[in-house]
């Protein structure tokens, strides 16, 4: 019984590592494309706050808000890490890393002392 979870664990840590680098690597591919978007020269010649965006200012802007989106589900796959390494028992479903950190890793601090 014990060595079914191990295994389960080990593939569900899998799963969760693998997403870490699909993620991780759309993330810099987001930001790269940030970056080259934002130094264009319609973006840096007639860039105005006030009117209204370029194609090239939309295209930054979609980009840096994907990065910043996947930084937050990167969060989510750590909080998953953390359920299953420190066999915290919540739902994969029901983890939301903000709440889990604020509450969930508090609850667990003393048990990931003790091992550490």
């Amino acid at each position: 019984m014990a060595e079914d979870k191990a295994i389960s664990d080990l593939y569900k840590n899998e799963t969760f590592y693998r997403t870490f680098l699909n993620i991780n690597e759309k993330i810099h591919y987001s930001l790269k494309q940030a970056i080259e978007y934002s130094y264009t020269d319609e973006v840096m010649n007639d860039f105005n706050m006030f009117g209204k965006s370029t194609k090239n200012e939309m295209l930054a802007f979609y980009y840096v808000e994907n990065a910043i989106f996947r930084t937050s589900t990167l969060w989510d796959v750590l909080a998953q890490f953390y359920n299953i390494h420190y066999d915290i028992g919540k739902e994969v479903d029901k983890i939301h890393y903000q709440r889990f950190f604020k509450n969930e890793f508090n609850k667990t601090s003393t048990n990931i002392n003790r091992q550490i």
